[in-house]
């Protein structure tokens, strides 16, 4: 029998209405159902933990660290879609703290916000999209430097009409592993970095990622679903080019100002029409799950 409904505001201003079901369980469980505009939920409750029912085909893989829960809420997802994130037609799965970044699937796929908070749009600029696709790694397995370096590599090539690509960054870094399978970029000995001041505090970007789904963005079928569990040697998958070390030296002539790493909005790179995502802001809202 229904026992109480609460009206409750997320964030995103979605009303949702919760009927709660009491229902006898063998082991003197509750079965709830949660029912909003949006969503159906199902969830078991019991008396020592809360185990949750997927209604999608996520797997977990139990690679990251749990201390990693979502931060990343509903009026976040939007607020970066409205941005211009994602195409306007993308579809974004809507907050779920239950939903971790190591759950895999073959309808969604999981995105940091950080590159995002760089400018960065999807689709990523080509060295970005093709680092990913060589390596398999996911994007979520990026650490912020890697984004950091790929973002001023791409702004360099532009602004210099250079063509550093991926050989000259397997030529010049390691990609390793740093725990819990995330990879980073490491100067290898008696090299000389290519980009500077690219350590910075980034606060808690671990916990602030969005799935999206993958039929609903451009090239989606290429996005990987699944997280590389072993290191690898980065220059096997990349060989060097013959002319690596003339366009590294290019890059090195630079100045230190110009190889240096810094946040500047004014050279925002695949940005799409805002006014149109705007208009479509409602029809192409959080999706239901």
């Amino acid at each position: 029998m229904i026992s109480f409904f609460i009206p409750y505001s997320s964030p995103s201003s979605l009303i949702y209405l919760y009927y709660f079901l009491s229902i006898n369980d063998i082991e003197g469980s509750y079965f709830y159902v949660s029912i909003s505009f949006s969503m159906v939920r199902k969830m078991v409750v019991s008396r020592k933990s809360i185990l949750p029912l997927p209604d999608d085909d996520f797997i977990n893989q139990g690679i990251l660290s749990y201390e990693e829960t979502c931060s990343f809420g509903d009026d976040d997802i939007e607020s970066r879609r409205l941005n211009g994130a994602f195409p306007f037609e993308a579809i974004c799965r809507p907050f779920d703290p239950l939903i971790f970044p190591d759950f895999v699937s073959p309808t969604w796929v999981c995105f940091l916000e950080y590159p995002f908070s760089l400018g960065l749009r999807y689709r990523f600029p080509g060295i970005v999209s093709k680092l990913f696709r060589v390596t398999g790694i996911s994007y979520i397995q990026a650490m912020p430097i890697v984004q950091r370096i790929l973002y001023w590599f791409d702004r360099v090539n532009q602004s210099k009409g250079l063509d550093i690509g991926l050989s000259e960054l397997a030529y010049v870094y390691d990609l390793t592993t740093f725990g819990n399978s995330r990879f980073l970029l490491k100067v290898k000995t008696h090299r000389s970095p290519l980009v500077m001041k690219t350590k910075h505090n980034d606060g808690a970007w671990k916990g602030r990622y969005l799935f999206v789904r993958h039929d609903s963005v451009p090239n989606g079928d290429l996005l990987s679903d699944a997280l590389v569990k072993k290191a690898f040697k980065f220059e096997e998958l990349v060989p060097v080019a013959e002319d690596s070390e003339e366009r590294i030296e290019k890059f090195l002539a630079l100045s230190e100002v110009e190889r240096s790493f810094r946040f500047d909005q004014t050279i925002l790179r695949h940005r799409p029409h805002i006014d149109r995502i705007q208009s479509h802001s409602l029809q192409c809202s959080l999706h239901s799950c």
